[in-house]
C-alpha cells in the first residue's frame, strides 16, 4: 500500500474506535488507565465543562500482534496523529490491562515490539491534546488571526498532565523525542515550550533535544525548555514521584 492509502487506513481504524464523550468517559478503560497515572479528566475537564481530547478514543478489544505472529486481544487507547493540515496521518496505540489498571504487559522484548505508531511516514504529525484558551482548533485560530503559546511533550500522559495544569495552553504530544523538532509551527503559535524528560540529559537524547530546539527556533518563534523539578517528566510531577 502507498503511504496515502496507509494513512487513510489508519484514520479509518481510529474512526472505528469508541469516541470518548462526557457520558461515556467516566469509569471507561481509558479513564481507569489515566487515573492510574494520576490524570483525572473527570474532575479536571468534565466537571469544569471543558472538552475531552478529541484525538483519544478507545478500542475495548484490539489485537496486539506479537513478534512471533501471536494475536493477543487487549483493550487499547488509540490516538489520532494529525499533520500540519489537520488531517489524520497515523495512529498511536497504547495497549492496556484488561481492567484498564495500567499499560498491558506485552510479551516481546523492547527491540522486537511492534511500533506503537502506524503507519510509516507519520513524522511531522502530532497528537492534538488541548486547544487552549478559546477552545479553537489551529485552523479556526488561524482564520480568526489568533495566536497563543504551544506546549509540546513527547508522550500523551505528559501532554495531559500539562493540559490539566495549564488549561489556557494549546498542548500537543509529538509521540517521540525525534519528532519534536518536526512538529508543525502553525500561524496560531506565538511561542513553543518543550517539556523535556529529565532522562533526556544524557548522551544521544540530549543531542536529539538540542537538534529539535534548533529546528524549532528556525521558525522565528520564541522556544523554551521546561523540565519537571522531580521525577522523570511532567506526569511524574503530577503523581508526586521523586527520583
Amino acid at each position: 500500500m502507498t503511504r496515502a492509502k496507509n494513512a487513510k487506513s489508519a484514520f479509518s481504524m481510529w474512526l472505528k474506535a469508541q469516541e470518548l464523550s462526557p457520558a461515556t468517559f467516566p469509569d471507561s478503560l481509558v479513564d481507569r488507565y489515566l487515573k492510574s497515572r494520576a490524570i483525572d479528566l473527570v474532575a479536571g475537564l468534565i466537571a469544569k465543562k471543558r472538552p475531552l481530547p478529541g484525538a483519544l478514543r478507545l478500542f475495548a478489544s484490539h489485537d496486539y500482534v506479537a513478534h512471533d505472529g501471536e494475536l493477543i486481544d487487549l483493550p487499547c487507547m488509540i490516538a489520532l496523529m494529525s499533520g500540519p493540515d489537520g488531517k489524520g496521518r497515523a495512529v498511536h496505540r497504547t495497549w492496556l490491562q484488561p481492567d484498564g489498571s495500567g499499560k498491558a504487559v506485552l510479551p516481546d522484548p523492547k527491540e522486537n515490539k511492534p511500533r506503537k505508531i502506524w503507519p510509516a511516514g507519520w513524522q511531522g504529525s502530532v497528537i492534538r491534546i488541548a486547544k487552549g484558551a478559546g477552545n479553537h482548533s489551529p485552523e479556526e485560530a488561524t482564520k480568526r488571526g489568533l495566536q497563543g503559546p504551544l506546549i509540546v511533550t513527547e508522550g500523551i500522559e505528559d501532554a495531559l498532565a500539562c493540559a490539566l495544569a495549564m488549561p489556557d495552553r494549546r498542548v500537543w504530544a509529538a509521540g517521540t523525542l525525534g519528532n519534536i523538532g518536526l512538529v508543525p509551527v502553525l500561524p496560531c503559535v506565538s511561542s513553543i515550550t518543550v517539556c523535556a524528560d529529565n532522562d533526556w540529559g544524557k548522551g544521544q537524547a540530549e543531542a536529539a533535544l538540542d537538534t529539535a530546539i534548533a529546528a524549532l527556533r528556525k521558525h522565528g518563534k520564541p522556544v523554551y525548555v521546561a523540565r519537571s523539578p522531580r521525577g522523570k517528566d511532567m506526569n511524574d510531577l503530577l503523581k508526586g514521584e521523586i527520583i
